[in-house]
């Protein structure tokens, strides 16, 4: 996670969560729209030198940050490296969102699709538990271009948000 506390203050509060760790890419402090969170974890989870030991974690939430990787499939990679055995990690990313919604201080990549998500943990030997999406933007189509193309039965329509949670089995 690499949000401000202020975004996702859920996860704080879930009797099952002991402890949160933030991570950042660049400094200490991790900041979004006015919001600051100091970052515990300092580091590129794309490298191949990871900032954490392999095996360390339970949960990993990967929330709207592999659209900003270069290397997506590394990052999810590294993320089955981190995972302790049985351990589970969440992706969200934005599909239908405001291009360059960051400025120009992230580079904003890729939008991923369900088969994106599943091709991505095959090649990094998770197990996948579950993908999907949320929001459906193709009824806001119609104001546009006059033609509703939310999700039916030949399509999976145009959603705000996806989704995909796995599982590192062994192997």
């Amino acid at each position: 996670m690499s949000t401000p506390e202020y975004f996702h203050k859920w996860i704080y509060k879930l009797s099952t969560v002991e402890k949160v760790l933030v991570s950042d890419l660049q400094g200490p402090i991790v900041e979004k729209a006015g919001h600051y969170t100091q970052a515990d974890i300092i580091g590129d989870f794309c490298a191949i030198d990871l900032p954490v030991p392999e095996n360390s974690y339970d949960t990993v939430l990967c929330l709207n940050i592999i659209e900003h990787c270069e290397d997506p499939i590394s990052m999810v990679k590294n993320m089955y490296r981190i995972l302790r055995r049985e351990g589970v990690v969440f992706f969200l990313t934005p599909y239908a969102y405001i291009y360059g919604h960051t400025g120009d201080t992230w580079p904003d990549y890729w939008r991923f699709g369900r088969d994106a998500y599943l091709l991505m943990a095959k090649k990094a030997g998770l197990e996948v538990i579950a993908t999907g999406s949320h929001g459906d933007m193709g009824k806001y189509f119609k104001y546009e271009i006059g033609e509703d193309v939310s999700a039916k039965g030949y399509h999976r329509g145009v959603p705000l948000a996806t989704w995909m949670i796995c599982r590192k089995s062994e192997r």
